[in-house]
């Protein structure tokens, strides 16, 4: 007997149900860096509807990116495997999903922890905070510097006037650096 539209309609939604109850920590936990990243951008003067969106912009492509990453090892497997071609259909779909979730947790750890450390080395080099509009002058600029190393300087703040998000972790002379 044929399934009506309406009967595929809902086996195919009790099965992203099932996805979600499997994968919901991987979500929630993309999800949650996120926020955090965008929270802390608002307390440093920026816009957290933009955050918001460029992180889960940057956790879906990780998500699209892993899912067709396990998708091709996924077909190769099953192809070497001699599976048959609706076998692999299935294991390709469910592989999918799956690096989709683990890319998406990924993706929204790296964006949220890239925009919380952009917030904190604004922080660093400005010294205020932003609440309800006021700002809240915790320290002065100035009297912030980078600790030096050897020939290492970590934390050098950008200049204040840079427009630029981020800045730099540490550097060595004047042509390595590492930042955000």
């Amino acid at each position: 007997m044929k399934k009506s539209r309406w009967e595929k309609f809902k086996d195919g939604c009790k099965k992203v149900g099932e996805w979600c109850k499997e994968h919901w920590k991987e979500l929630v936990i993309g999800a949650i860096c996120i926020v955090i990243g965008a929270v802390l951008t608002v307390l440093t003067g920026g816009s957290f509807l933009a955050a918001l969106g460029i992180g889960f912009k940057a956790a879906a492509m990780a998500g699209f990116i892993s899912g067709g990453i396990s998708v091709m090892s996924s077909l190769i497997v099953s192809i070497f495997s001699g599976d048959s071609f609706k076998t692999i259909l299935e294991k390709g779909l469910r592989s999918f999903v799956d690096g989709f979730a683990s890319g998406f947790m990924w993706g929204g750890i790296f964006a949220g922890g890239a925009q919380t450390i952009s917030a904190i080395l604004k922080f660093s080099r400005s010294g205020t905070l932003i609440f309800g509009g006021e700002q809240l002058q915790l320290f002065k600029p100035n009297n912030f510097s980078s600790k030096t190393l050897g020939k290492i300087k970590i934390w050098p703040p950008n200049g204040l006037n840079n427009l630029n998000s981020g800045g730099t972790l540490f550097k060595t002379r004047k042509n390595f650096q590492i930042g955000f």
